[in-house]
């Protein structure tokens, strides 16, 4: 396949999904027309067997749990209890209040793995809550939506295990390797938070006692032993990256159900049936992703993209700031189960050839992917925010420059130091 071809088969799939067809049926129906453009007929037959492999992979069964965990911890209440516990501890620092919105939306991630419910449910908290200490509309909002990209980032992550599916990368590995970037991404916004704030003269609170901050703390406990009991069990082996789903789900619906009282048994059925609709569609996206990865592979395009990339250079800096502006241009237009799908047939033996870190290039990929989040025309964060705080969107986009910057750096730093990754993943004995 000429390079003419190849993005005339990115062109068909982009304008797909611009008239409005969703990614799946999207990414399916261009497979098929290349297919019977330049490829085999007969390899139709096939359709079916390779969407039915690529959802049923194991791995993927922690794809619903964790849906679920995160849709009960939205339901629950969990969101102020950890918004108002941030808030006592870092409410006094220059841009507090924005602090509190990034810790929350940090320890959420370790919940949920899902940017756009946590841009959703702490956005409806913090976004409130900073306009009545003085902080400007915009400036909550885009704070808000750029912290809540790290869900993807930050253990459990339902893109790692997409990514993990896609590359046969480790989970467990993928997991662990999201922490670091995760906190560092954390404290590069609230270092770009604190700056605005200061130069803006964002009134800080007064600060708390020690009382207040434990009296808070307890309060938030149990759904801070959320992140530890996957963390733990994971990292010490005690039960898979699956069973760890399933042991957090049910953890946190005893906290809705039992200590926080604030799901009630006839809650649960609606809660599965969000679950359900979110889950389908992501699988729905992996089988056709695998019919489309297989396509792709009959018509060589990964070794033509191969070619045309390392014929640029073949330094991995170099390479690694092609794959971070290729993932940068598409996270404008598609979301991130899609990318993974399409890119990591091209990504994967490119990473392989310069012998470069398959774990390290799926945080690098999750990272940078998580920008699309926040950039128009189709960042899901941005229109959420934007929908809460009444604000128009290319207000808010200008006002999230910064901290685009911020994890842009973040995501260089990971991408040209693969050995900050891979050291801390020694530390647990685990492969990168």
């Amino acid at each position: 396949m000429s390079p003419w071809l190849l993005l005339a088969l990115f062109a068909v799939l982009l304008v797909l999904m611009f008239l409005g067809i969703s990614t799946g049926a999207s990414m399916g129906i261009t497979a098929i027309v290349f297919l019977l453009m330049y490829g085999d007929a007969s390899e139709l037959i096939t359709l079916a067997q390779r969407m039915y492999a690529g959802c049923t992979n194991l791995t993927l069964l922690a794809i619903p749990f964790y849906i679920l965990m995160g849709n009960l911890m939205n339901e629950s209440g969990v969101s102020s209890k950890l918004y108002k516990f941030a808030r006592v501890m870092v409410g006094h620092l220059w841009g507090g209040l924005a602090h509190a919105d990034i810790l929350t939306c940090t320890v959420m991630a370790g919940m949920s793995g899902s940017a756009v419910a946590e841009a959703a449910s702490i956005g409806m908290i913090a976004i409130p809550e900073m306009e009545k200490a003085g902080y400007e509309n915009k400036f909550s909002a885009a704070i808000t939506a750029a912290a809540a990209t790290l869900g993807p980032v930050i253990p459990p992550s339902i893109a790692f295990v997409i990514y993990a599916t896609l590359s046969g990368a480790s989970t467990a590995s993928l997991f662990m390797a999201g922490v670091i970037p995760g906190v560092l991404t954390a404290i590069a916004l609230m270092i770009a938070a604190a700056f605005i704030s200061n130069k803006r003269g964002y009134r800080r609170l007064p600060k708390t006692s020690w009382r207040q901050r434990w009296d808070a703390f307890k309060e938030a406990f149990l759904a801070l032993m959320t992140v530890v009991i996957i963390l733990i069990g994971i990292t010490t082996g005690w039960f898979t990256v699956t069973e760890a789903a399933v042991i957090a789900a049910l953890w946190a619906a005893f906290l809705g159900l039992f200590v926080y009282q604030t799901i009630k048994v006839k809650d649960i059925f609606r809660i599965l049936w969000a679950t359900t609709n979110s889950s389908c569609t992501v699988m729905m996206i992996m089988g056709i992703a695998s019919f489309f990865s297989y396509i792709l592979q009959k018509l060589r395009v990964p070794e033509n993209a191969l070619k045309a990339i390392t014929s640029v250079s073949t330094n991995p800096f170099v390479v690694m700031t092609l794959i971070i502006a290729i993932l940068l241009l598409l996270g404008c237009f598609i979301e991130g189960t899609a990318i993974y799908s399409i890119t990591c047939p091209i990504f994967i033996p490119l990473a392989n050839q310069m012998d470069y870190s398959l774990v390290v290039l799926g945080v690098v990929m999750v990272l940078t992917c998580g920008i699309g989040l926040i950039t128009p025309p189709v960042g899901m964060n941005l229109f959420t925010v934007t929908k809460i705080a009444k604000e128009d969107v290319w207000v808010i986009t200008k006002e999230l420059l910064p901290f685009i910057v911020a994890m842009l750096i973040i995501i260089f730093i990971m991408a040209f130091f693969p050995g900050i990754t891979i050291g801390f993943l020694s530390l647990f004995g685990m492969a990168a």
